[in-house]
């Protein structure tokens, strides 16, 4: 703000898979990720990291995925960067 940018940038995090995996191999390891943020654990360390959970996949995740890549690209080129 104080070089007159309005700026706010998300610390989000992934996990990937290498390419190549086949429908099921995806649905497996997304169904492992989807169990894994329902357990207590998961939810302890939510609240002691103060994380804002937002857990996406599929289709919803490639949206956002492009979304902020397009947004990052506009605001580094609006930058000079």
């Amino acid at each position: 703000m104080e070089q007159g940018y309005d700026v706010t940038l998300s610390n989000w995090r992934l996990l990937a898979a290498p390419g190549g995996l086949t429908a099921e191999e995806e649905a497996e390891l997304t169904d492992i990720v989807l169990e894994t943020v329902e357990t207590e654990e998961w939810s302890t360390a939510v609240g002691r990291y103060n994380w804002a959970e937002r857990v996406i996949t599929g289709d919803e995740l490639d949206v956002f995925l492009e979304e902020e890549k397009e947004r990052i690209s506009s605001l580094y080129e609006s930058l000079g960067v």
